[in-house]
């Protein structure tokens, strides 16, 4: 046995002889078992410890020691569910355990149960107002439940204690980006990189260190949303040079020069982001179950559409459909392309057959999603197109429901105020 070990089990042994001395009967015994569990823990043999330990709660079950150690134990071997149960107990019957507070608040962050874990962490932090890691913990559980007062709360009494850690900017960031105050998420966000940069150590291997690279990528999301490209697309090009194969890079890229209504150049990016994918099968096979591939594709078939490139953009609709055949927006989009295409033909019955695929297409994003209300709103046109061409009064009825229902979905829609006439009109 290490003299680390022996040491430790000689602190423990101190407060567990502490205990006995103070203990009554039942918690005497109970004690116990507690110091045999202690010792058995330290030896590595957990299985004997916990039996020591149950043991003991069957002598006193208000023994909150033997709970607490039963939670460490779950804990360090990954049986969760036990673990909170334990530190449950241990907390309930001593409140002033921060211990036990905060340990409870980790493995309910770990668990996902954000709710309890943050009321579990609120108490820790009331234990010990000075704590910075109870404190970002709290914060960080707040924003996973998107309670974004609270998390900016415990947030800033974060940083008040420590204003030098990169990740309590970065979570403060979030926050404000989540609630759209993009200002703010920008400041932080470069706040965050400015300490990042002052700490030596993460100097030392920057092309690898992908907590300033998560930095860079949010500050570039945040500018793009605040419409501010220039900083979008200057930190998107530093990300590029230090991570030349980030397709989430190249994405964003994109999504700068088709917010500036460059479609060419946003397809040149997107092009490039779907060849890093496809050049790494690892990193493909990932995107495509995250969903990442089909979130680029879809960017690039917009941006196809938007530049008048219909045979391309249906092509990429097609591929998408053939992964995600649920993909509402594709074939919504798909039904745009369709009735696009249809001024390329010069018979009628080939602008009709153009039309019917569009309406074959809104009808399916209809299917998938009942309420999406630009996908009504082509069918509405679509139908109507039909309608023109057969005089089937039944067709105009169906687009003018269409139409209705695309205007209760989303009543400020572009050219709102069009579409509510032509449902006037042909309402006649």
């Amino acid at each position: 046995m290490s003299k680390s070990h022996s040491g430790c089990i000689m602190v423990f042994l101190a407060l567990a002889g502490s205990i006995l001395s103070l203990a009554g009967c039942a918690s005497r015994q109970a004690a116990e078992f507690y110091v045999d569990a202690i010792v058995l823990k330290e030896m590595g043999r957990t299985d004997e410890a916990v039996e020591k330990l149950n043991t003991a709660v069957k002598a006193d079950p208000r023994f909150s020691p033997a709970h607490s150690l039963l939670g460490d134990i779950y804990q360090e071997s990954g049986q969760l569910p036990e673990s909170a149960e334990a530190y449950e107990k241990a907390a309930k019957l001593n409140r002033w355990s921060f211990k036990d507070y905060f340990n409870l608040g980790k493995v309910y962050q770990v668990m996902k149960e954000f709710a309890r874990a943050a009321k579990a962490y609120v108490r820790a932090c009331r234990l010990k107002p000075d704590h910075f890691e109870a404190h970002i913990s709290t914060a960080w559980c707040y924003f996973q439940l998107r309670q974004y007062d609270d998390a900016l709360e415990y947030g800033r009494a974060a940083n008040a204690i420590d204003p030098n850690i990169s990740q309590v900017q970065k979570l403060l960031g979030d926050v404000y980006e989540a609630k759209k105050d993009y200002d703010q998420a920008i400041n932080f966000y470069r706040q965050a990189l400015e300490i990042h940069d002052s700490d030596p150590n993460a100097q030392e291997d920057v092309p690898q260190d992908a907590n300033k690279l998560n930095i860079m990528m949010s500050l570039a999301v945040a500018y793009l949303k605040a419409e501010r490209y220039k900083p979008a697309e200057e930190v998107l090009i530093q990300v590029i040079e230090i991570r030349p194969d980030s397709a989430r890079a190249y994405q964003y890229l994109g999504d700068v020069y088709e917010a500036k209504k460059d479609y060419d150049q946003a397809i040149v990016f997107y092009k490039n982001a779907l060849e890093i994918l496809a050049a790494d099968p690892n990193a493909q096979e990932t995107a495509l179950i995250t969903g990442e591939t089909t979130d680029i594709m879809t960017s690039l078939a917009v941006a196809y559409l938007r530049a008048g490139r219909y045979d391309p953009a249906k092509e990429v609709l097609a591929e998408i459909i053939d992964i995600q055949p649920d993909n509402g927006r594709a074939y919504q989009y798909l039904g745009y392309c369709y009735l696009r295409l249809k001024d390329n033909y010069d018979k009628s019955e080939e602008k009709l057959a153009q039309v019917q695929k569009a309406i074959d297409s809104y009808h399916k994003a209809v299917e998938i999603n009942e309420n999406d209300w630009a996908a009504h709103k082509g069918l509405g046109d679509a139908d109507m197109l039909k309608m023109l061409h057969e005089k089937d009064d039944r067709l105009k009825a169906t687009a003018i429901e269409h139409w209705k229902r695309s205007l209760q979905i989303k009543p400020d829609q572009g050219n709102h105020e069009k579409l509510r006439k032509l449902v006037e009109i042909y309402s006649r």
